[in-house]
């Protein structure tokens, strides 16, 4: 277990304010839901903390991306996630090109998880961490342990460590 795997929180931070919030909370076990909405600050902000978190809920006006290069640097710390995430033709077109994704290419490419107007982005945001705040402590802890674990495993490893999930998870359940 980790020190805040007891947490559900809502990420409503600007990049500029908070550029890494999400990604340490995460890393400490916490359940991050990140809100994004139009005008919060520079339009074509980057992905890291979306990246990073469990849930994304983005407001139908909000635009994100990496226009690093655009500047004469490199989106490098963002690019192993974002491979993985969207794979390489579309994670390279982003960091190449630096133009800003809308949500709804940002949910087309598995960036966010759900696009709402922004009257309802707070409520939709609020739902989902309701649902992850039910879930019992112990299974989300092993759930997001497990699916770090295995997203880059083959498949025969990655169902054996998923059968030893269970049997932690038996073997805690039965005290």
């Amino acid at each position: 277990m980790k020190p805040l795997d007891h947490l559900t929180i809502l990420d409503l931070s600007r990049v500029l304010a908070c550029p890494f919030a999400s990604m340490i909370l995460a890393e400490l076990g916490a359940r991050v839901i990140k809100v994004e909405q139009p005008g919060s600050g520079d339009e074509t902000r980057s992905f890291e903390p979306q990246l990073a978190a469990d849930l994304t809920v983005m407001a139908e006006g909000a635009k994100l991306g990496y226009p690093e290069a655009k500047h004469g640097i490199v989106a490098a710390i963002v690019m192993a996630n974002l491979v993985r995430q969207v794979g390489r033709k579309a994670a390279f077109e982003m960091v190449s090109l630096g133009d800003p994704v809308d949500a709804q290419r940002a949910l087309q490419l598995g960036l966010v998880n759900r696009v709402c107007p922004l009257n309802e982005l707070l409520p939709t945001a609020v739902a989902l961490a309701e649902k992850l705040a039910a879930v019992k402590r112990t299974a989300m802890a092993e759930t997001k342990r497990l699916f770090h674990e295995v997203a880059d495993l083959a498949l025969g490893p990655a169902l054996k460590q998923g059968r030893d999930s269970n049997v932690r998870m038996r073997k805690y359940d039965s005290k």
